[in-house]
Order: C-alpha cells, then structure tokens, then sequence
C-alpha cells in the first residue's frame, strides 16, 4: 500500500469520525436548547410564584389586621359582660332569696288559709 494509499485511508477514517462527532454536536446542541427551553418555562414559573406569594403576603396581612379588630371588639364585649355578670350576681343572689322566703310565707298562709276556711 502506497503512502497516497495510507494517507487517503485515514482521510476517509477522519472524515467519518469527523460526521459521527458532528451528529453528537447537533444533539448535543439540539438538548442544550431544550434545556434552555425548560430553564425559560421555570423562571416564568417562579416569577408567577413569586407574584402569587407577594399576593397572599398581602391578602394574610389584611386578614390579620381586620381580624384582630374583631377579636378585639369580641374581647371587649366579653369583658363588658363578665363584668356586668360580676355586677348582677349579688343581686341574683338576694332575689332568689327573697322568691324562696316569699314561697315559704305564701306555703305558711295557704296552710293557715285553708285551716281558716276549714274552720268555718
């Protein structure tokens, strides 16, 4: 075999290596831009996600802040009505008293009533 020979067989070895390592370099590059699709759609994802957080940061303060004016107002009025319930209660007290002491006077007098009127 001639040196031509030799020369065009590595030639033809270089070039088909040459087309091999040219169709990895078009796949490659072919799942370089999918990645970078990919990478576009999740940064347009995060975006969204970072806007819908900033959202709900807002929507959890408002929340929060008329919330608390309500529990407020509720804590407010139970402690209005604690107190009145603190206030009421001797009273309560001494008339369930007097309603007993009435029952009793009114139990007496029918007795007594009723031994009158069986006197006569």
């Amino acid at each position: 075999m001639s040196n031509e020979d030799k020369i065009l067989t590595i030639l033809e070895q270089i070039q088909s290596e040459q087309k091999q390592t040219n169709q990895r370099l078009g796949k490659l590059e072919a799942g370089q831009s999918k990645l970078e699709a990919g990478q576009a759609k999740l940064e347009a994802g995060q975006a969204n996600l970072e806007e819908s957080v900033d959202r709900l940061h807002g929507s959890v303060a408002f929340i929060e802040n008329d919330h608390g004016k309500k529990l407020g107002a509720l804590l407010d009025g139970y402690s209005m009505l604690s107190e009145n319930m603190r206030d009421i209660k001797p009273i309560v007290e001494k008339t369930a008293l007097d309603v007993a002491i009435v029952t009793a006077s009114v139990s007496v007098h029918t007795d007594k009533f009723t031994a009158l009127k069986a006197a006569i």
